[in-house]
């Protein structure tokens, strides 16, 4: 019989793909001009696997079934939160709503830097300039998700289930890209 990998967990999956495009960002810098546009493409290729499977299973999951004002009031009661914090809370919740809405405007910045850096000469100053931007960006958006959107997404969400949906989408867009 065959053995069961263990389920994905969509919280899991996304935190590697910041890890490994963190690695693949080293290896770019560290690598020989000449060198670079292969790990590129690479990150090219894993960052649009990855936004993705955010734009189209993880953040309309989030977006429907978390309440980031009602997560950050369990930290608020869970931190020990006083009346004076009432209204920092407020301010907080008001941003809260729009914390999907930005994460894919984000998606689409690293999506246009992709697009542009494309159309460049790998091995010219704009090029690693421009790739610098990229970088940031992304490692920015990353970090952003891991602070605010994972934590809340592992208490409200089957993150094993999505996580399994996630996989066979990851499956289907890495095969539909190599073909």
């Amino acid at each position: 019989m065959a053995q069961t990998p263990q389920e994905p967990n969509a919280v899991d999956m996304l935190k590697k793909d910041h890890e490994d495009v963190t690695k693949l960002f080293e290896q770019f810098e560290r690598a020989a001009a000449a060198d670079r546009q292969p790990i590129a493409n690479q990150i090219f290729s894993a960052l649009d696997i990855h936004a993705a499977l955010e734009e189209e299973i993880f953040y309309p999951a989030v977006r429907e079934q978390v309440d980031f004002d009602e997560v950050m009031e369990e930290e608020e009661l869970e931190g020990g939160g006083t009346a004076t914090e009432e209204a920092e809370t407020e301010e907080e919740a008001d941003e809260s709503d729009d914390i999907i809405a930005v994460s894919y405007q984000e998606h689409q910045m690293v999506k246009d830097l992709i697009k542009q850096l494309k159309t460049m000469d790998a091995q010219s100053s704009d090029y690693k300039e421009r790739f610098a931007e990229l970088k940031e960006a992304v490692l920015d958006h990353a970090s952003e998700e891991e602070e605010l959107i994972f934590p809340a997404a592992k208490l409200k969400l089957d993150v094993n289930a999505l996580g399994n949906e996630m996989q066979q989408r990851r499956i289907a867009l890495a095969s539909s890209m190599a073909a």
